[in-house]
């Protein structure tokens, strides 16, 4: 869990043997931090916070759902909702990356930001009331570099009033895609090609949160909708943030299970991501990837049950 003062890392309950076939165990934040240091181009991502717009929340799920992205010198931000106001000077973001205007996305900036904000003509225009110092305008489906991370935007079916994209980022450690709220799978095809790690919303396991609004879908696809796109778009592993009430409420053990469960019938490995949970992705160089895949190695935050991570993000052949 995050402490409201200290965003830093927790200790692991136990240490989580990710990779078996490289042998790769991540026994604490520090040895992550010192691959980080020796990996120039290791992408590592902490999940800020996984709970959605929701009433409740849980020490495993207690802030909006916000990504950091740490590759070199650049700490990226991805979305920024009303629980981190007043708290971005702990985090010193180099760029804040903005999927839909919504609060649990953006109302964290309502008080300006230390560092340029990245976003599209209709999410700034709906923000033009928050002190924002630096915008910059994203076009979808227009590659840019930030911080010498690759990240395009492609545009999802979320909401009408508040239209959303999702980012796919980029280096040579890998790919992800982060899409925390979505109706439907990105319209532009080339957005899920190639991901290596599919970052999604997990508002609800299988019941169905779309309805048609003018002829369009919007709201939340559930989980279960989301594992069907990654199996169509070769993706085998997936995680799951902005978490709804169920997800929120249920046991870390039960949740896991059934979404392990779920996963198989789909080909995917998958879980649901906790506030201080880390991902890092780690090339292997050109000749070994074609053969094995991406290194990855994932850690649990204190809160979380360390056993559910144990046979995630095997490398795949």
């Amino acid at each position: 869990m995050l402490a409201d003062t200290n965003l830093g890392p927790t200790k692991l309950d136990r240490p989580i043997g990710i990779c078996p076939r490289c042998r790769a165990v991540a026994r604490s934040y520090d040895q992550i931090g010192k691959m980080e240091r020796t990996t120039t181009d290791a992408i590592l991502l902490t999940f800020l916070g996984t709970r959605g717009e929701i009433d409740i929340s849980s020490a495993r799920h207690r802030r909006h759902s916000a990504l950091l992205i740490e590759h070199g010198r650049s700490r990226i931000m991805l979305d920024c909702g009303a629980d981190w106001r007043g708290r971005l000077s702990t985090i010193a973001p180099t760029a804040v990356l903005l999927t839909h205007a919504h609060p649990d996305h953006a109302a964290g900036l309502s008080e300006g930001a230390p560092c340029p904000v990245h976003a599209t003509e209709e999410t700034l225009k709906l923000l033009r009331r928050f002190p924002i110092g630096d915008p910059r305008r994203i076009r979808p489906g227009r590659p840019m570099t930030i911080g010498g991370v690759r990240v395009t935007a492609y545009r999802v079916r979320h909401s009408i009033r508040a239209p959303a994209v999702a980012y796919r980022v980029s280096t040579t450690a890998g790919c992800f895609i982060y899409l925390p709220d979505a109706a439907a799978p990105p319209e532009d095809r080339r957005a899920l090609a190639g991901v290596d790690v599919y970052i999604g919303d997990g508002a609800t396991m299988t019941r169905s949160m779309v309805r048609k609004k003018r002829g369009t879908a919007i709201g939340h696809a559930s989980i279960e909708m989301q594992l069907e796109w990654c199996e169509a778009a070769c993706i085998r592993r997936a995680i799951f943030t902005h978490c709804g009430s169920a997800l929120v409420r249920a046991p870390a053990r039960q949740l896991n299970a059934a979404l392990r469960r779920l996963g198989e019938e789909h080909e995917v490995e998958a879980l649901v991501a906790c506030d201080g949970d880390r991902l890092m992705l780690r090339d292997r160089g050109r000749r070994r990837r074609r053969r094995r895949g991406i290194n990855p190695i994932y850690t649990r935050s204190a809160t979380c049950d360390a056993s559910s991570a144990q046979s995630w993000l095997r490398c795949h052949p």
